[in-house]
């Protein structure tokens, strides 16, 4: 894969991240959260020693940081889900 299609593919496995991830199941998040890490890795020695590196690794960290926030806010809420579905269980009225 050229350095072209690995910028594609880490720039749509990122934005689906932080679009869908309320969308996704836990499984999906944490595969395409993999994915998204290894692209960046195949990505990174490609931008060394290049005049824009720093730009290029500040933007791959700044999605990746944005997709692991989406990926934890969703896995929160679905925490909060279960224990409120939990507890109201066990409430009579």
């Amino acid at each position: 894969m050229n350095e072209e299609a690995l910028w594609a593919s880490f720039n749509d496995l990122a934005q689906e991240l932080v679009l869908c991830a309320f969308a996704l199941r836990a499984d999906e998040r944490k595969d395409k959260l993999l994915q998204l890490h290894l692209v960046a890795a195949r990505i990174e020695p490609l931008v060394r020693d290049r005049e824009d590196e720093y730009m290029l690794v500040c933007r791959m960290e700044g999605l990746i940081y944005r997709a692991n926030s989406a990926v934890s806010a969703a896995e929160q809420c679905e925490n909060i889900r279960q224990k409120t579905d939990r507890h109201c269980g066990y409430l009579t009225y």
